[in-house]
């Protein structure tokens, strides 16, 4: 009867251990797909982010709007120091 109880309790923590084991690896393969899908939208969102900070896409934006780049070029400022 003692033989019989041992294994079963050491069959239980094996199920246990197995069924343990099979829900780390669903959860890790879930994780690696959540990764791959967050990597997509950053570099998404970088490529988006590149084309809105491009001169000729702030231009095309802004003429919309009434405003047009500057046909005169800036004057450099210099600044004498007095020692």
């Amino acid at each position: 009867m003692e033989i019989d109880n041992v294994f079963i309790c050491t069959r239980c923590n094996y199920d246990c251990e197995l069924h343990s084991a099979d829900r780390k690896v669903y959860e890790i393969a879930s994780l690696k797909e959540e990764v791959k899908e967050l990597r997509s939208a950053f570099v998404e969102g970088r490529k988006q982010l590149m084309e809105l900070k491009k001169e000729s896409s702030i231009i095309r934006k802004l003429t919309g709007n009434g405003l047009a780049p500057s046909e005169v070029p800036p004057k450099k400022i210099k600044v004498k120091s007095h020692k």
